[in-house]
């Protein structure tokens, strides 16, 4: 794809437009394989890991520099029902098209309804794209899908509407492909402003974490922009081989060491040391004598399944175990109901909603 991507001198102009053509049928390609292993992934529920890390780097305003291509975080954030459009995400200047009987609104349908994190997708996104490399340097990024939920997805069967068919026809998946020289790209003047603006957080940064990025040998744009933008400070290093934190700080000798964690659970256990329980909660009527139920789950594990109807604490009226459970989760965690968000339950539940406390919070049932 190095080879395709930049014309070479001792090929006549033909030949050269044919290998660009041959380089757009596989970054199409890559791109086909994104959408089609993120379709495969959402039809499976969110993992607890990734939902705790969401809500805390919203919670922290985190600057989260991404080389993927997909939007699972894209649909992480928006399960926390905080955003109006993933505009309010992306760090970089998009515009977004309307059709006809549309209004031609932009981004905001609403403003954000609580902090969000600020995302630099700095290889670009299957949800963005523009008119390809011979564009001109002020091209527009024009963003193609927004505010998908985790299991956002239409149903291939179902007919699209003529206005909509054609509406991104013109332009092409914004995907940086892994070449050696991504120069062609990098005269977007929208992608070089948010290569800036990211350098500039990451510079004012006092801890990086590299989660899942090797830094390989071949892309030499990520380690330099790393190494002159965040040096003489703490890097943290999570990944699943056992050997990447060598690795990487040996290529990039500014980087203090950090907190790492490795091996085949490295994300869960970083997950574990930033951020805070992920709380869920069921209140119903059993419609029984012992009247109120309560399912009360704290990372996966049911804090009252063991209580028996008859010793159950909270009493027979739905309203006092609401007021139970939600005394036991703001011991710890004062106001934390306040930013709990809704989830779909049992039928005829009183109550279904889930909340990541702050770090070191815990629940205590006594």
């Amino acid at each position: 794809m190095s080879y395709l991507s930049v014309d070479q001198p001792w090929l006549t102009p033909s030949q050269n437009r044919t290998n660009r053509a041959l380089f757009a049928d596989v970054s199409g390609a890559v791109n086909s394989c994104i959408l089609n292993a993120e379709g495969k992934v959402v039809l499976e529920p969110m993992p607890d890991w990734l939902l705790r890390l969401a809500w805390t780097w919203c919670d922290s305003e985190t600057n989260v520099f991404s080389f993927n291509y997909d939007t699972l975080v894209e649909r992480a954030v928006t399960q926390l029902g905080r955003l109006g459009t993933w505009g309010d995400l992306y760090a970089t200047s998009l515009s977004s098209r309307s059709t006809p009987g549309d209004g031609g609104a932009m981004f905001s349908v609403f403003s954000p309804l609580a902090p969000l994190l600020r995302m630099f997708k700095l290889h670009g996104s299957t949800s963005w794209a523009f008119s390809g490399l011979d564009s001109s340097p002020s091209d527009r990024i024009v963003l193609t899908a927004d505010r998908l939920t985790w299991h956002g997805r239409k149903d291939p069967e179902d007919p699209v509407p003529p206005r909509y068919m054609s509406r991104f026809d013109d332009v092409v998946p914004l995907i940086i492909p892994p070449t050696l020289t991504k120069g062609p790209y990098y005269s977007n003047l929208a992608l070089k402003a948010q290569w800036r603006r990211a350098a500039t957080y990451l510079a004012s940064a006092s801890t990086l974490a590299v989660v899942g990025y090797s830094f390989p040998n071949a892309d030499l744009v990520a380690r330099q922009w790393v190494s002159t933008s965040f040096s003489g400070k703490r890097m943290d290093i999570v990944d699943r081989s056992l050997e990447r934190p060598d690795q990487i700080r040996a290529g990039l000798p500014g980087a203090l060491a950090g907190i790492d964690n490795t091996g085949v659970s490295a994300v869960e256990e970083y997950v574990d040391r930033i951020c805070g329980p992920l709380v869920r909660w069921q209140i119903w009527s059993a419609g029984d004598e012992f009247g109120a139920r309560v399912k009360l789950i704290v990372n996966g594990n049911d804090l009252v399944a063991h209580i028996a109807p008859a010793d159950m604490p909270w009493g027979n009226e739905p309203d006092e175990a609401q007021r139970w459970v939600h005394e036991r989760i703001e011991r710890n965690a004062p106001g934390a109901i306040n930013g709990a968000r809704s989830e779909s339950g049992r039928p005829g539940s009183l109550e279904s909603r889930f909340v990541v406390l702050p770090p070191g919070a815990t629940v205590d049932i006594s």
